[in-house]
């Protein structure tokens, strides 16, 4: 069972925009397997500032991170459950890939990458 005391980030992840856009904000938030997640932190984080090294840090010891996603604003978001920093690129923003604790269903990985690919 998940400690949501013990959680220090929740991610949100948005996969679609409702008005034509692929991406919402501008951020590149997308599936890559159905256990790979890659996000975009806000534009204005540096990799070396204390939020950029506690993103690097994320599922370290007890450094937890959840995920939810939805497609659009109007939907409910979706959990997806615990993610563990992999990599990431640049700085301001920081492109961030993570791995899923437990890999979505294909189907729902199937379903999400279309809608990203639309």
């Amino acid at each position: 069972m998940l400690d949501l005391r013990k959680v220090v980030a929740l991610l949100l992840g948005h996969l679609a925009h409702d008005v034509g856009h692929v991406l919402l904000g501008g951020h590149d938030d997308r599936f890559l397997s159905p256990s790979l997640f890659h996000w975009k932190s806000q534009s204005g984080t540096p990799e070396g500032s204390a939020t950029g090294l506690r993103y690097q840090t994320l599922g370290l010891g007890g450094n937890r991170a959840i995920l939810f996603v939805r497609e659009t604003q109007d939907q409910p978001y979706l959990f997806l459950g615990e993610l563990k920093y992999l990599r990431h690129e640049g700085s301001r923003p920081m492109g961030i890939d993570f791995e899923l604790k437990m890999p979505m269903p294909a189907k729902d990985f199937q379903a999400w990458a279309s809608i990203v690919a639309a």
